[in-house]
């Protein structure tokens, strides 16, 4: 009983030695697989057949006396150096799996196992300002941390440069929300990528406040030009009205100083007329009164003035002017 106990410990501990033999390796989606083997100038190909194996079935090549042989579908993605590195072109999924390099001859011997596992690159992440209240000591605001494929948001208390996270949230490893050196920072990562967007908490906080002071100013700045729009109107209604009264003003001097000129009912042109009748008169002497004196037989004329005629009378007795039935001519 005793010897089977051992025996089965030995198994356990057998096991458990060849499974920490096993290297983990990641490799990108598109990029190159590279698999070394330790210690590798140790040891011999002479007399000795070395393979590289991929799920401890296919082969991806064998050396026999130092001659090369490549297996499909690998052969034309494979390279190999002396020191039995295996080289991997543009790897996919389907290349993940148990990689071994083997040394057979005499004994088999294990010289390197690597467990490969493909992953493509995370995408790009954005982080976004959700809501903001902030004073002059403190600071709470929400982010959203968005890709392609997953969302996330959290939310922060911050006063001054010590923030927490609120309670209930928690991050995933791999895609999370974080404060770290005055910066709230977004980041998806895994095993071959890493995608990452910070903000200073000083922008992030001071966001809300710069919000309302330009809401502020917009309308300092609407009301003020509305105020000077108002006062431009009255202005310009106080300078028309002046204007209009200036005017009046003239026109009603420049009525005062015709009616000096030229009194009475009279317009300017009648009086004009008038006068043209006055001067007319002491240019036209005109016969009109006879006088008789006792004595002998003697007749004296005396002038007058008389004024003159308009034309179209003078045109009208020009006709009894000449001749024999001149009234004047007869006297």
């Amino acid at each position: 009983m005793k010897w089977l106990l051992f025996f089965f410990v030995f198994l356990l501990l057998t096991n458990k030695t060849q499974g920490s033999g096993v290297k983990i390796k990641f490799v990108k989606l598109g990029t190159d697989l590279k698999l070394d083997v330790n210690n590798a100038l140790n040891f011999t190909l002479e007399n000795n057949v070395f393979f590289w194996q991929v799920n401890e079935t296919f082969n991806i090549l064998r050396v026999i006396e130092n001659k090369t042989t490549y297996f499909a579908p690998y052969k034309e993605r494979v390279e190999f150096s002396k020191n039995l590195t295996l080289i991997l072109r543009n790897v996919h999924d389907l290349d993940a799996g148990l990689y071994t390099a083997l040394l057979s001859g005499s004994s088999q011997k294990t010289l390197a196992k690597y467990q490969v596992h493909v992953q493509a690159a995370v995408s790009p992440i954005e982080l976004e300002v959700v809501s903001v209240r902030a004073d002059s000591d403190s600071c709470n605001f929400t982010v959203t941390c968005r890709t392609d494929k997953a969302k996330l948001n959290a939310t922060f208390g911050c006063h001054h440069d010590n923030c927490t996270r609120a309670q209930g949230e928690v991050n995933d490893a791999n895609f999370k929300a974080f404060v770290s050196n005055s910066s709230v920072m977004c980041e998806q990562s895994n095993n071959v990528s890493k995608s990452q967007q910070a903000k200073a908490l000083q922008q992030v906080c001071h966001q809300h406040g710069e919000s309302d002071k330009s809401s502020m100013a917009a309308w300092i700045g609407i009301s003020v030009g509305f105020a000077v729009l108002v006062v431009a109107v009255l202005i310009g209604l106080a300078l028309r009205k002046s204007v209009t009264s200036c005017v009046n003003t003239k026109r009603r001097k420049r009525r005062a100083t015709r009616q000096q000129e030229f009194p009475g009912d009279l317009t300017p042109s009648q009086n004009v007329d008038a006068h043209n009748i006055h001067n007319d008169m002491s240019l036209n002497p005109v016969y009109s009164l006879v006088e008789h004196h006792t004595g002998p037989s003697t007749t004296t004329y005396a002038t007058v003035q008389k004024p003159a005629k308009p034309q179209e009378m003078q045109k009208a007795d020009s006709v009894l002017v000449p001749g024999q039935n001149n009234p004047l001519v007869a006297l």
